[in-house]
């Protein structure tokens, strides 16, 4: 075994400027759906949606009483 070997490490280094930056936290063509799909009534990711709460939290069909 030639000297200038080493054991790997058992975890990876990441070498560089650091952890990546934080992504926006609206970006502009997201907000822009999200107007243009709540103006239409369309279901936004991350608001309530209204017709799932109504379906969710209504009485069963058949369920026990």
């Amino acid at each position: 075994m030639p000297a200038s070997w080493r054991r790997p490490a058992d975890e990876t280094i990441l070498h560089g400027a650091g952890r990546p930056p934080e992504p926006e936290p609206e970006a502009p063509i997201y907000a822009e759906l999200a107007r243009l799909w709540q103006a239409e009534g369309r279901m936004v990711p991350g608001l309530p949606d209204p017709a799932w709460e109504a379906l969710a939290g209504g009485p069963t069909p058949h369920g026990p009483a």
